[in-house]
Parts: C-alpha cells; sequence; structure tokens
C-alpha cells in the first residue's frame, strides 16, 4: 500500500489543495478550534517555526490558516528535497509525526502509518 501511495500523486504542489487537505486533517484530528493548537492541532514548536504571534492565536482560524499554509510549504520543500513525493499521504505523516519521524515509521513499520492513509483517502474522495 505505501509503495502505491507513495508514487501515486506526484504532481506538482502547484495542484495541491491546501484547503482541502487541512479540512482532511480536522476530520482525522477530531479537535475542535477551542483546543490548543486550534482544529488543525499545530503543535508549539511548529507555530513558533512559522509565527511570532502567541500560540492562543493557533484557535483561531485566519492564523492557523496561514501558519498551515506556510508549514505545508516547508514540509513541500523538505520532501522534495529527500526525493519523496509530495501528496497527501506524506504531507500527513510529516504533519503528525515530522518529518524525522515519518522517515522512521517508513523505515521500520513496513511503510503503513494509519493516519497518512486516513488523511489520504479523506483528501481523495472529495
Amino acid at each position: 500500500m505505501i509503495t502505491t501511495i507513495l508514487a501515486a500523486a506526484t504532481a506538482p504542489l502547484a495542484t495541491f489543495d491546501n484547503a482541502l487537505f487541512l479540512q482532511a486533517i480536522m476530520a482525522v484530528e477530531g479537535h475542535a478550534w477551542k483546543d490548543p493548537g486550534g482544529a488543525y492541532a499545530i503543535q508549539p514548536g511548529t507555530w513558533k517555526d512559522h509565527t511570532t504571534r502567541p500560540y492562543a492565536f493557533a484557535s483561531q482560524p485566519v492564523y492557523a490558516r496561514d501558519v498551515a499554509d506556510r508549514h505545508l510549504a516547508w514540509l513541500s520543500r523538505v520532501l522534495r528535497s529527500h526525493d519523496y513525493p509530495v501528496n497527501a499521504y506524506t504531507l500527513a505523516c510529516c504533519w503528525r509525526f515530522g518529518f524525522v519521524g515519518f522517515t522512521q515509521r517508513v523505515r521500520h513499520a513496513g511503510g503503513a502509518i494509519d493516519y497518512g492513509e486516513r488523511v489520504w483517502n479523506i483528501y481523495n474522495a472529495a
């Protein structure tokens, strides 16, 4: 399954729908906007990497979307620089586990990462 997912969506990021991806993240995460990190479950370190605004703003959709878009662009660059495709699966895995965590799970778990598969399925069902 992982080989199929990793190979399937290798189109340029310009065709990637951030809004649809973030809707899939919200569906899998199940958080409310009022929760710490907001509906996207943005972690404090990720927030700090992309903005100087206080972490409390992660619960406000307009600010969270800005940070999420910046983080997705950064993750895309990292994935490409390591020859991974940029798609809903790889981005979701990196979103949840970080890039290093993603690569470790791919190597040690035989590649299948449930979180990435769930986001991939929601993203591609739309």
